[in-house]
């Protein structure tokens, strides 16, 4: 039996809420039964897919909790606020 832990970067920044600090996607529970369906896989396979608990990182970010990285020149970080 385990226990439910966020996905690094959950918070890590202040102003940024959520998983990788919003700058990439977690590979929780749900996108690994994602990934699964969509490798038409069914059943058993789909139901007892687990994640890692790791962070994809959208470039041009990185790190555990994608909290290193910056902009191009010319571009801005977008907050969630913005984003909507």
């Amino acid at each position: 039996q385990g226990m439910c832990q966020p996905c690094h970067g959950f918070g890590d920044l202040s102003s940024f809420t959520g998983t990788c600090n919003n700058r990439g996607v977690c590979h929780d529970d749900d996108d690994a039964r994602a990934q699964q369906i969509a490798s038409n896989q069914t059943g058993f396979k789909v139901t007892s897919a687990t994640g890692s608990g790791h962070c994809k990182c959208f470039p041009p970010f990185f790190g555990a909790g994608c909290e290193q990285g910056c902009c191009d020149p010319g571009q801005r970080l977008l907050q969630r606020a913005d984003m909507t």
